[in-house]
């Protein structure tokens, strides 16, 4: 019996370990780069985010891979920045770079970095 329960114990302790290791959809990073604006749209009445969606991207971030939605949430460190940069590539025609960080803000993919190159 203790020779069972021992062989028992290691194939949790191994389980827990495979667990931890698994990287979790929370924490990923997805980074999109060169990337036109789609649509551009200000907050709405029911959130306070405002979302865009970039030109060739189907799933902003697997946490909701339903959806090309990204969403800064107004209240975010730069997100008046953000979207001067956003508006001024789909005005301009530029490019743009987006990171997101697996969360959702508003119910869309929350966007952690936007910058230019």
């Amino acid at each position: 019996m203790l020779k069972f329960m021992k062989s028992l114990n290691l194939w949790k302790a191994f389980a827990i370990f495979a667990a931890l290791c698994v990287p979790s959809t929370g924490f990923s990073d997805n980074n999109w780069s060169g990337k036109h604006v789609g649509q551009l749209q200000s907050t709405d009445v029911n959130a306070d985010c405002f979302y865009f969606s970039l030109e060739g991207v189907s799933v902003a971030d697997p946490v909701k891979p339903d959806s090309q939605w990204f969403a800064i949430p107004r209240t975010q460190y730069g997100a008046k920045e953000a979207y001067v940069m956003l508006l001024s590539v789909k005005l301009t025609g530029g490019v743009v770079n987006v990171a997101t960080n697996g969360t959702l803000s508003c119910g869309y993919a929350t966007v952690r970095a936007v910058w230019l190159d």
